[in-house]
């Protein structure tokens, strides 16, 4: 065996050994996925009242949206079916509020990344306000089922603020933000 030919072996051999090196590197890397959040997370998070104050404002824009028009409708779902006529109609209303929230918020999360998601909340809001004008005026089952509708595509817009909030907050407060923003729909009703 030729000098050069030595050569080459231990050159290979010192790049197999670092390719596996590098490669156990990523492998360890790729083993902790809460590394890379640790490592991007300050030790002292500061939080402004304006980022809290936008926080509790999309709590308060759940509980219209499924508070009223999901939950609280059950109670008395029976004496609007009979001031409305059409009971045999009546399970559309809550099917028309599920089938569209979740087709709406199936959609909501490109068109958040595309529009933004403050965008995306403000326009299911309105949508969800303009849905309960037309549900307090309708005059018989099929103007409320369509009502629900509108409502529940808002409703599926509005959803968007789960995935605003952890962008608001560094990762200490975001368990806090999530909670604050589920009491919106449970704490008012």
């Amino acid at each position: 065996m030729s000098y050069n030919e030595s050569s080459n072996m231990g050159r290979d051999r010192e790049m197999k050994i670092r390719m596996a090196q590098e490669a156990k590197a990523v492998i360890e890397f790729e083993e902790d996925p809460h590394r890379a959040a640790l490592e991007d997370n300050p030790s002292e998070a500061k939080v402004g009242i304006k980022t809290w104050i936008a926080i509790f404002s999309k709590a308060l824009s759940f509980g219209p949206c499924v508070g009223l028009a999901f939950l609280t409708v059950a109670a008395v779902v029976v004496q609007i079916a009979t001031e409305l006529g059409g009971q045999d109609q009546l399970a559309w209303r809550v099917g028309a509020w599920s089938l569209s929230t979740a087709c709406s918020f199936s959609l909501a999360g490109p068109l958040s990344d595309v529009f933004g998601r403050r965008m995306l909340v403000i326009g299911g809001q309105v949508t969800v306000v303009i849905g309960s004008i037309a549900a307090v005026a309708a005059q018989n089952i099929g103007t409320l089922i369509a009502a629900e509708t509108l409502i529940g595509i808002g409703t599926g817009f509005v959803f968007v603020s789960y995935a605003g909030v952890p962008e608001m907050l560094p990762n200490k407060w975001r368990s806090l933000g999530l909670g604050i923003l589920e009491s919106g729909i449970a704490v008012p009703w």
